[in-house]
């Protein structure tokens, strides 16, 4: 059985277009024009016994932000454009989605780093993901089609190069349970939720989220083409 099958993605994109944490069935039937109660609850019910969404009160359909990213995978595995169901979703989910694939992969993550170098300039990452001798500084870039990208992702590489680097002089071990060790990689890394037409700049990769898990499947092999930043201790 395939996901548009199993699913009605009208219903899906309805849900995550209301952007509220419960809808209830009267809402939804406005919102996607279906009159059919009985089809709405039988589809809702895939949803529920699917683990995507939870019933609440007055057989309302309750979303937590893990029911927002488990349904937008939804509708991008049933061919939905990636850009399309960015539209739907926040930064804020957006990086607990990424947070939730490296979790996957056994990576300790810390969210929104925020330090200060010696001069007291500040700086903020926004993912510090750590497995065993890899530590990758995350910029997620939650953005759409827009005029001049290239240009501002070839700034974005530049901006985490330099925050990849003030860090490795700032880095709390302690703080992030990091064990000193002489093979210590630290690796800039940019996440941008569409394919772009570059792969890499400056040796940093830009890997779309959606392709996280086969990057990091991958990591150990590749590594060695990527920047590495030495750890100044």
């Amino acid at each position: 059985m395939t996901i548009m099958e199993k699913y009605d993605t009208h219903i899906i994109s309805s849900l995550l277009k209301y952007k509220s944490e419960s809808i209830s069935m009267e809402l939804l039937a406005g919102l996607t024009g279906i009159g059919d109660l009985d089809y709405l609850n039988c589809m809702t019910d895939t949803l529920v016994a699917d683990g995507i969404v939870t019933r609440g009160d007055h057989y309302q359909i309750k979303l937590i932000p893990q029911s927002r990213l488990k349904l937008a995978f939804l509708l991008i595995r049933s061919g939905i454009e990636i850009e399309k169901v960015a539209e739907y979703l926040d930064w804020k989910e957006f990086e607990a989605f990424t947070k939730d694939i490296l979790l996957f992969h056994e990576f300790q993550v810390h969210s929104r780093v925020r330090f200060k170098n010696s001069k007291k300039k500040r700086y903020e990452i926004d993912l510090l993901a750590i497995h065993n001798s890899i530590i990758l500084c995350i910029d997620c870039k939650h953005w759409s089609s827009r005029a001049g990208k290239k240009h501002a992702l070839f700034k974005a590489v530049e901006r985490q190069v330099e925050r990849t680097i003030a860090f490795s002089k700032e880095m709390d071990f302690k703080k992030f349970n990091i064990q000193k060790k002489d093979d210590l990689q630290l690796m800039p890394l940019i996440l941008t939720w569409l394919v772009e037409d570059i792969k890499t700049y400056q040796n940093v990769p830009i890997v779309p989220v959606f392709q996280l898990s086969t990057f990091l499947n991958q990591i150990d092999v590749y590594i060695d083409e990527f920047k590495i930043i030495s750890i100044d201790k």
